[in-house]
């Protein structure tokens, strides 16, 4: 089977799930905006965007702007027209390459550049959803339907997409409320690799890095974006260090919003109590869930959330919200807690209960990791993938 996985960059849980996928001897070709060139790795291959297909589409672009009365501005018509680019890139890898399948990762703008591809090549099309090409959250502008005409973008990719991978139980009431054929949807949710994220890998160099060994260490890696709601854990942290006084926080990730709440940090008085590490490479990820005594993922709208996952498969217990996909991994006083988004006091609650009961806090990692090898073992996650594969071949 030879499969064309469109995304908008190399995001680790497509390259992950890929490098599964030809472990299962499927031929992977990665095509997305990113690259501009085509590369091999890992047995599979990588291919960019041809910008010099613009030129030559410009006068059909036009021509359907016309023709569908769309106003022409600038920004909407480079629009339209990068994405004829991509998708013409696209059918003429799989023409080329004689693949068979066309598999997009977020309904936008890679399952509208999939389906028009899809269009021209008379491959089936498969689309997963991870959040923001279906969720919405209107306070912080987060989501792509947002826009009328996204959202109408979106609903056309829905409806005729041959499957629709959702990778949460939220987006799959969000699809099938959003035209898609309830029989097209697939729940399969992101995957873990087990050998790497596991508790008994665990190396105490990183506590040590840090001066935390005998600390009570509360992990959250999180883009420095609104939809993370790192804000609401930092404004946590006062309360927590008045009851908890050897507790420490490291913060990974980086972002628009980094310097801002470095600033919520000092202003707190709280910035020698928390550390922000910058991008943590993704190799070194597992170590700093392993460091940790909790994990926290205070988001305000989350496709997945897979922190949380990788997290109970390091077994650690973890502290999540009420949104989108956490739901689906969190059980309630068995592996962590979950909380309301936005509320810096329900966190703290949370976190200071694990640390004053750390014994049931270590029980409540070792019953995460038992839920993560039932649910969310990524070689489980690969043959769901195949099944819908042969399916939409037959």
């Amino acid at each position: 089977m030879r499969v064309a996985v469109v995304s908008k960059t190399n995001y680790s849980f497509v390259v992950e799930q890929a490098c599964k996928l030809a472990q299962q001897h499927v031929k992977v070709h990665i095509l997305n905006q990113a690259l501009k060139t085509v590369g091999e790795c890992r047995d599979m291959r990588f291919y960019g965007v041809k910008p010099e297909l613009c030129l030559k589409l410009l006068p059909l672009t036009l021509r359907q702007a016309f023709a569908q009365r769309h106003p022409l501005g600038a920004t909407k018509l480079l629009s339209s027209l990068w994405n004829m680019v991509y998708a013409r890139s696209v059918s003429e890898i799989v023409l080329e390459q004689s693949l068979d399948i066309i598999h997009a990762h977020f309904a936008w703008v890679e399952g509208h550049v999939g389906l028009m591809a899809a269009r021209t090549t008379g491959r089936p099309l498969v689309v997963t959803l991870h959040g923001y090409d279906v969720l919405t959250e209107p306070q912080i502008g987060y989501g792509a339907r947002l826009c009328k005409e996204t959202d109408l973008a979106v609903r056309e990719v829905l409806r005729h997409a041959d499957a629709i991978i959702c990778v949460s139980s939220a987006l799959r009431r969000e699809a099938v409320r959003s035209d898609a054929k309830i029989e097209k949807v697939h729940l399969i949710h992101d995957g873990v690799d087990l050998d790497r994220f596991n508790p008994d890998t665990e190396d105490r160099s990183l506590r040590a890095r840090y001066g935390v060994e005998d600390r009570f260490t509360i992990f959250a890696l999180r883009h420095h974006e609104a939809k993370y709601g790192i804000e609401y854990l930092i404004r946590a942290v006062p309360r927590v260090m008045k009851e908890v006084g050897d507790a420490f926080f490291i913060i990974g990730g980086d972002g628009s919003l980094r310097k801002r709440h470095e600033q919520l940090a000092h202003r707190l008085r709280v910035q020698g109590s928390v550390k922000f590490t910058g991008r943590i490479p993704r190799r070194l990820v597992p170590s700093y869930y392993l460091a940790s005594d909790v994990v926290v993922a205070p988001s305000l709208q989350e496709g997945f959330g897979l922190t949380i996952a990788e997290a109970m498969a390091c077994g650690k217990p973890v502290i999540g919200t009420k949104v989108g996909g956490i739901p689906d991994q969190i059980v309630e006083g068995v592996n962590g807690f979950m909380v309301q988004p936005r509320d810096p006091n329900a966190i703290a609650d949370r976190i200071v209960y694990l640390a004053q009961h750390r014994s049931e806090a270590s029980e409540m990692g070792r019953k995460g990791r038992g839920i993560a090898e039932r649910k969310f073992d990524l070689t489980s996650k690969i043959g769901q993938l195949l099944r819908v594969y042969e399916s939409i071949m037959r």
